[in-house]
C-alpha cells in the first residue's frame, strides 16, 4: 500500500512550541490524499487538551479540514498513536493546539501560529513564527487510491 506523510520527525531539539496557540507545520505538506491513522509527536513538557489536525489553504490562509482529540499527555519525549481516523488531501499540513504544556521543535522549518483553539472549521490568516521552526508533529497513512484496491474497487495497471 501507499503511504502518506505529513509534518516532520526528528531527534535533534533546539526549541519547543507554546501553549494555548494553534501552531501549523507549513514546510511538511501531505504528499498525497487519504486517512492518516499515525500520528508521532514528541513532548516538551507534559500537555493537556491536545488536539492535531489537517489545514488546507495557501500562504497564511489556513483553514481546519479535520481533527482529533488526543486529550492529555503525561511525559516527554516521543509518543506514537495509532488506530486514527484523519481525513487528509494533499498539499494539506499537519496542526496542533494544546491548552497547556507544548511540543518539542527545531530550527530550520516554517510555522504558523494564533493564540486559541483554532480547530472549528473556520479560515484564519496566520502569523509566521518569523524564526524558522519545525514542530515535531509527523503522521502517516494510507492513500484513497490504495485503501480502494485493498476494498476490491480499483485495480493498477502498469
Amino acid at each position: 500500500m501507499s503511504a502518506i506523510t505529513i509534518g516532520y520527525t526528528g531527534t535533534a531539539v533546539n526549541d519547543y512550541g507554546n501553549p494555548n496557540q494553534t501552531i501549523l507545520s507549513v514546510g511538511f505538506a501531505a504528499n498525497d490524499t487519504g486517512t492518516i491513522d499515525t500520528i508521532v509527536l514528541n513532548v516538551h513538557a507534559n500537555i493537556t487538551g491536545l488536539k492535531v489536525g489537517t489545514f488546507y489553504g495557501s500562504g497564511a490562509n489556513r483553514t481546519e479540514r479535520a481533527h482529533v482529540l488526543l486529550g492529555n499527555i503525561v511525559g516527554t519525549g516521543a509518543h506514537t498513536f495509532e488506530g486514527l481516523s484523519l481525513a487528509v488531501e494533499q498539499g494539506d499540513v499537519i496542526g496542533h493546539y494544546c491548552a497547556s504544556g507544548s511540543l518539542n521543535a527545531n530550527g530550520g522549518g516554517v510555522s504558523y501560529w494564533l493564540y486559541g483553539d483554532k480547530f472549528d472549521g473556520q479560515s484564519y490568516t496566520y502569523t509566521t513564527t518569523g524564526f524558522g521552526t519545525k514542530i515535531m508533529l509527523y503522521g502517516t497513512g494510507t492513500t484513497v487510491a490504495a485503501i480502494l484496491a485493498n476494498r476490491g474497487l480499483f485495480t493498477f495497471h502498469g
